[in-house]
C-alpha cells in the first residue's frame, strides 16, 4: 500500500510539471462577451472638472489637474493631477501623465529632486493653479491641493517629464519680497492660488491670487526662466482686504493699482499686461464681488492704467448690440471668467455672478487697439442652459451653457476652445462638466465636439486600443507582429456585423495598433483604381477569408458579408505594411459571382476563383496557394469546393 501511494505521488507531481510547462496566459482583451472594439484616443477623455490649468503648442492643446466636486460642497472636493493632451486635427485625447483614481501613482504627487527632470516627477493633485508657456515647455506654479502652494514646475513634452524647479514642497508657506524691483534667489510669492499669469518678453508675470480665508493678494511679480529667479515689483505684500486705487480713467500713475483679488483674466499687448474682473475688494476696501475693471500695466514705466469698467463691485455692465462695437459696451462683473487671446484681440466667456450657483454664457471680444468691447455671442442672462445641437455638427444655435471659470481655454488656428467647467449642461442641475466645444471666429458659431452633455461624468483613461470580440476574423504574421482584419463582431459602438478595420499586435509590447478600416460594421469600402496603391483604399467589411503573407506584404480573398443577403466576395487584395495601403489587384467587385476557370493548369489574366468563404491557403515557392471553401463554382448555387488554385 506504502509502495502504491509513492507511486502515485510521484505521477501526479510528474503531471503537474508538465502542465507548467506548456501553459497558456492571457495577456489582452476581455473575458466576458460582446466586449466593443476600442479605436484609440475616440474612447477617451478627461471627467468632468474646474479650476484646471491648460497650455497650447503646436497646434494641440494640454490640460492638467483641477477640481471635481461630488456636490456643490467644497466638504467633497478631489484635486487631479492627470495631464491630458487633445488633437485637434484627430479630435482626439490622450492621457500622457498622471493619477486615473485607481492606480499607482496617486494624486499626491512625487517630487523628486529640485531641478532633476524625471519620469516618476509629478506634481500633486491641485486646483486654480498658475501657467505659462515659453520655448516648447509647459510650466505650472501654486494652486490648492489640501493646502495652497507655491512651488514651481516645469513639462517637458518631447520627454514627457515633469521637473520640480522651485519653491517648497509642502502648503502654506509665506512669501519672501527681498527688495522692490531686485530680482535675488531667495525671492518666491507666497502660497497661492486663482492668479493672473502671462508671459512678456520671455518672462513670467503673476499678480494677485488668493490664500484661503486670509484675504487677497495685489502683489505683482516677475520670473526669469534663465536665472530661475523671482522679482517683486509692485502691490501689497500680504493677503489682505486692500481695495484698489483707481486715479483717473484712461491715465497711468505710479500710485494706481487694482485692488487685491483673485480669478481675474489677464493677456498681453505691446508689451503691456492687462487684468480684468475676479472676485476682489475694491476702492471702499469693505465689500467682496464681481467686478468688471480693465487695467493695464505698462512694464518700461512701472504703472498701473484704469482703461474700462466700474470702480465698485458687481457692476450688471452694459451690452449694448450683439455684434456691435461701442465705446459705451462693458461686461458685467465676472468673476472666475473664461479667456482667450487671439490676433491681438482678448475674449471673454462666461463667468460666476455674486454667488457661485449663479452663472453666465456670454461671449466678449475687447479690442486694445481701440480700447472697445463688443458682445459677441451669447446671453446677457444668468442660468441660461446648453444648446447643444448634434455633436460635431456646427449650428448658429448652439451654445454651451452658463459656466464659470476653471473651464479651460485655448486659442489655435481661427478656433477658440472650451473644456468643462462647474455650471449648466442641457439641465438646470449645476455641477462639473467635460463637454469640449469649438468656437470659430470666422463664422461666429459654436460647435460641440467632444464629451458629455450632462454633468459629473469620470474620464476614460485607459481605454487602449484593441478590436472587440468576433469571429471570422482574418489573420497574418509578419516580422513578429500579428495582424487581424474585420471578422464578425462588435464595432465601437458595440454593434455586432461584418468588420474590415485591420490591427497590428505587438506581442514585444502586449500593445494593438488600429492601421486601417472602418470603426463600424458594414463598411461598404473603397475599391479605388486596380492595381493602384491608395491611401483611401478599403477592402468591404468581411469574415472567413483566405490570407497570405508574402515579401512583407498582407494578401487577402474573398470572404463573407453577414450582413448581406448576397454576401461572398472574389476579390483579392494586398497590403504594403510600409506604406499602410491597401490595393485590389484580382477579381471582380461583386458578391456572389461564378468563377473564372479557364483552361485547367493554364495562367491566365480573366481567371478568378468564383465567390466563397473558408478556403484553405498556403504559400510556396513564391507561389499562393487556394484550396476550396463554401461557394461557387462555375454554375449553380453556393456548396462546398475542391478546386485548388495558384497565383
Amino acid at each position: 500500500m506504502k509502495k502504491l501511494l509513492i507511486i502515485f505521488a510521484f505521477i501526479h507531481f510528474q503531471s503537474f510539471s508538465q502542465a507548467n510547462s506548456n501553459q497558456f496566459k492571457w495577456v489582452d482583451g476581455a473575458n466576458i462577451t460582446n466586449e466593443a472594439s476600442r479605436y484609440g484616443a475616440s474612447t477617451n477623455g478627461p471627467g468632468t472638472r474646474y479650476a484646471a490649468v491648460e497650455w497650447e503648442l503646436n497646434g494641440k492643446l494640454y490640460l492638467f489637474g483641477g477640481r471635481v466636486n461630488t456636490s456643490n460642497t467644497t466638504s467633497t472636493q478631489t484635486e487631479l493631477n492627470d495631464l491630458w493632451e487633445f488633437d485637434p486635427a484627430t479630435n482626439n485625447w490622450t492621457w500622457l501623465k498622471g493619477y486615473n483614481g485607481s492606480t499607482i501613482p496617486t494624486s499626491a504627487g512625487s517630487y523628486g529632486t529640485i531641478g532633476v527632470s524625471s519620469s516618476t516627477n509629478l506634481p500633486p493633485g491641485r486646483d486654480g493653479a498658475m501657467k505659462w508657456t515659453l520655448n516648447n515647455k509647459f510650466y505650472l506654479m501654486g494652486g490648492f491641493s489640501s493646502g495652497t502652494l507655491n512651488d514651481l514646475w516645469e513639462y517637458d513634452p518631447s520627454t514627457n517629464n515633469w521637473t520640480w524647479i522651485k519653491g517648497p514642497n509642502i502648503p502654506n508657506q509665506v512669501g519672501n519680497y527681498g527688495t522692490v524691483g531686485v530680482e535675488a534667489a531667495t525671492n518666491i510669492p507666497g502660497a497661492r492660488y486663482s492668479s493672473a499669469s502671462c508671459v512678456v518678453n520671455g518672462k513670467f508675470y503673476l499678480f494677485g491670487g488668493a490664500f484661503g480665508s486670509s484675504g487677497f493678494f495685489s502683489d505683482l511679480w516677475s520670473y526669469n526662466p534663465i536665472t530661475n529667479n523671482w522679482t517683486f515689483i509692485k502691490g501689497g505684500m500680504t493677503a489682505s482686504a486692500a481695495g484698489g486705487v483707481y486715479g483717473t480713467l484712461g491715465v497711468a500713475a505710479s500710485s494706481n493699482t487694482p485692488g487685491a483679488r483673485e480669478s481675474a483674466a489677464s493677456f498681453t499687448f505691446n508689451n503691456k499686461l492687462y487684468l480684468t474682473g475676479g472676485r476682489s475688494y475694491v476702492n471702499s476696501g469693505a465689500a467682496v464681488g464681481t467686478n468688471n475693471d480693465l487695467w493695464s500695466f505698462d512694464i518700461s514705466t512701472n504703472n498701473w492704467t484704469w482703461l474700462k469698467g466700474s470702480d465698485v463691485v458687481n457692476s450688471v455692465g452694459s451690452y449694448g448690440t450683439i455684434g456691435v462695437a461701442n465705446a459705451t459696451n462693458v461686461p458685467p462683473g465676472k468673476a472666475y471668467p473664461i479667456s482667450w487671446t487671439f490676433n491681438n484681440k482678448f475674449y471673454l466667456f462666461g463667468s460666476s455672478l455674486n454667488s457661485s450657483n449663479l452663472v453666465r454664457n456670454d461671449l466678449w471680444e475687447y479690442n486694445p487697439s481701440t480700447n472697445i468691447w463688443t458682445w459677441i455671442k451669447g446671453t446677457n442672462m444668468a442660468n441660461v442652459q446648453g444648446q447643444y445641437g448634434n455633436l460635431g455638427v456646427t449650428n448658429s444655435t448652439n451654445l454651451p451653457g452658463g459656466r464659470l471659470g476653471g473651464s479651460s481655454s485655448w486659442a489655435s488656428n481661427d478656433k477658440l476652445y472650451l473644456f468643462g467647467g462647474l455650471g449648466l449642461g442641457t439641465t438646470a442641475t449645476y455641477g462639473n462638466l467635460n463637454d469640449l466645444w469649438e468656437y470659430d471666429l470666422l463664422t461666429n458659431n459654436f460647435t460641440w465636439i467632444k464629451g458629455r452633455n450632462v454633468i459629473n461624468k469620470a474620464g476614460i483613461y485607459d481605454a487602449p486600443t484593441r478590436p472587440g470580440a468576433r469571429f471570422g476574423g482574418l489573420s497574418w504574421d509578419n516580422n513578429n507582429k500579428l495582424y487581424l482584419m474585420g471578422g464578425f463582431g462588435a464595432d465601437e459602438n458595440g454593434t455586432n456585423g461584418s468588420m474590415n478595420d485591420l490591427w497590428e499586435y505587438n506581442p514585444a509590447t502586449n500593445v494593438w495598433a488600429w492601421l486601417k478600416g472602418s470603426k463600424f460594421v458594414n463598411s461598404a469600402g473603397s475599391f479605388g483604381t486596380f492595381g493602384v496603391s491608395a491611401s483611401t483604399n478599403l477592402p468591404r467589411a468581411r469574415e472567413q477569408s483566405a490570407t497570405w503573407t508574402y515579401n512583407n506584404k498582407l494578401y487577402l480573398f474573398g470572404g463573407r458579408n453577414s450582413n448581406m443577403s448576397v454576401s461572398l466576395s472574389s476579390d483579392t487584395w494586398v497590403f504594403d505594411i510600409s506604406t499602410n495601403n491597401w490595393t485590389w489587384i484580382a477579381g471582380p467587385l461583386l458578391f456572389d459571382v461564378f468563377g473564372s476557370y479557364g483552361t485547367i493548369g493554364v495562367e491566365n489574366a480573366g481567371n478568378f476563383p468564383g465567390s466563397r468563404k473558408g478556403s484553405s491557403a498556403w504559400t510556396y515557392n513564391n507561389k499562393l496557394y487556394l484550396f476550396g471553401g463554401n461557394g461557387r463554382g462555375v454554375s449553380g448555387g453556393n456548396g462546398l469546393l475542391n478546386d485548388l488554385w495558384e497565383f
